[in-house]
């Protein structure tokens, strides 16, 4: 049996939003207002809240006070607290000599 090397962060496993997706818009007037909806194609008033490239990460959705653990085992690079994201720990790992960033936020 080959042991995992990547593994499932929160359980029962939810994907809120995934890579490119570009699914969230800012109000442009200042109120800071955030809706659902076709960042290619905002409605007025709005503007995509990634921009072009879309979503460049990955949102799984975990309950309040639920475990979350590594994907892959590595060093803590960064923990920190940040307005729009809480409580925020990075973890750098490597696996075949690429390295990776895991980025988990919202913790709290």
């Amino acid at each position: 049996m080959k042991p995992k090397i990547l593994f499932q962060p929160v359980s029962p496993f939810a994907i809120n939003q995934s890579f490119g997706e570009n699914l969230i818009c800012i109000s442009t007037d200042g109120s800071k207002k955030i809706i659902g909806c076709d960042g290619n194609n905002p409605p007025e008033g709005y503007k995509s809240l990634y921009g072009p490239a879309g979503h460049l990460g990955l949102d799984l959705r975990a309950g309040h006070g639920q475990e979350v653990y590594a994907a892959q085992s590595g060093t803590v690079y960064k923990i920190d607290t940040d307005p729009k994201s809480g409580l925020d720990v990075r973890i750098e790992s490597e696996l075949k000599g690429v390295k990776f960033r895991h980025i988990y936020e919202h913790l709290l």
